[in-house]
């Protein structure tokens, strides 16, 4: 018995692959690097796909490079770009984004490592439906520079972005509505309209705001989100009303938001709130350095924070020292025997 079961075991078991992906090449994706078409078809659960390109320009939605993108979200797959060098320039994508992501019935995640996208006039990624929390969509070591269109629109969805760049991006770098989890560690947004949070759960870690610009919250919009702000930095970011750094509203109590351990340093705001604004917002906010004086920096309307431990009308030097970028949290590792034939429900929630 115990043989059968150890030859079954071998037999049921694959190694991982490492596939290599060209646009239009030719070869059998292992030796030799193969079509994104081709990658497409031979997609196993738990591959790494190398991307050989140094730039790919998107020119169509759908087509080969979106399809691929497609279907690795359900299949647990790892995208990397060699040397961490490949671009995707969507200056004359047709379409409504470069792809979209579709819920699944079961957890299931995609991670995309080392990529740059530039020059988007439509969204990078799109989700419009929320049905489940899942896939997971990791990016990670990736930069996302001079686009033109909100580069994230979501619906739902569960993402995690770590040590990633924003910069230089006409609008948002991230929209996310109705139950979307986004989790972002160790990145910095530069020159950048404001991110939009609505009815979120939202989790901002050592990560840094400069010169963001935004109507309401200079670089944070939110309303009704659970929230947690850590260690991070606002640097001269301006609203045109108010919220200099953040506008956060209908967010009370119960839902548990918090800001901590972050520097607020010249910050402005056309109205109220050079640093943060509140509207019927109950926040814990602890632990901060702000530039401005109190009556300035924080303004509250309708609102009832709780503030203790806070620095005001200081340079704030100590928080202003970038701690190391932190080992990021990875809830996934390739795997080929994934059971993917698991089924937890349209439910269902599984806790990173």
């Amino acid at each position: 018995m115990l043989t059968f079961l150890f030859t079954s075991f071998i037999l049921c078991s694959r190694e991982l692959r490492n596939l290599h992906v060209s646009e239009g090449a030719d070869g059998d994706c292992f030796a030799s690097a193969c079509s994104f078409d081709k990658a497409q078809t031979i997609l196993r659960n738990g591959d790494i796909v190398i991307f050989e390109d140094q730039k790919i320009s998107v020119t169509s939605y759908p087509s080969p490079i979106s399809d691929l993108l497609h279907t690795a979200t359900f299949m647990n797959v790892t995208l990397l770009s060699k040397d961490d060098n490949t671009i995707f320039d969507g200056r004359f994508m047709a379409g409504e984004s470069l792809f979209d992501v579709k819920s699944a019935a079961r957890f299931t995640w995609l991670k995309i490592k080392g990529f740059t996208f530039t020059n988007f006039e439509k969204p990078v990624m799109m989700r419009i439906i929320s049905e489940t929390p899942w896939p997971l969509i990791i990016f990670k070591d990736c930069t996302f520079k001079e686009n033109k269109q909100d580069i994230f629109n979501l619906k739902g969805g569960t993402f995690q972005f770590d040590n990633c760049v924003f910069k230089q991006n006409l609008h948002r770098p991230i929209k996310a509505v109705t139950e979307a989890i986004v989790d972002i560690a160790d990145c910095t947004f530069e020159h950048s309209e404001s991110m939009f949070f609505f009815d979120c759960d939202i989790s901002i870690k050592n990560s840094r705001f400069v010169e963001c610009f935004g109507g309401r919250g200079g670089s944070l919009y939110l309303s009704k989100v659970t929230l947690n702000v850590d260690g991070c930095k606002f640097i001269r970011n301006k609203a045109k009303n108010n919220g200099g750094a953040i506008y956060i509203r209908e967010s009370i109590e119960d839902y548990q938001c918090e800001i901590r351990r972050s520097a607020f340093v010249d910050n402005s705001a056309g109205v109220n709130g050079t640093a943060i604004y509140g509207y019927w917002a109950d926040v814990i906010i602890r632990d901060n350095c702000f530039s401005d004086e109190e009556s300035k920096a924080i303004f509250e309307f309708k609102s009832q924070n709780k503030k203790s431990g806070n620095e005001f009308k200081s340079k704030c030097t100590s928080l202003l020292t970038y701690e190391p970028k932190t080992d990021d949290f990875d809830p996934v590792r390739a795997n080929p025997d994934y059971d993917i034939d698991i089924d937890v429900g349209t439910n269902s929630w599984i806790e990173l």
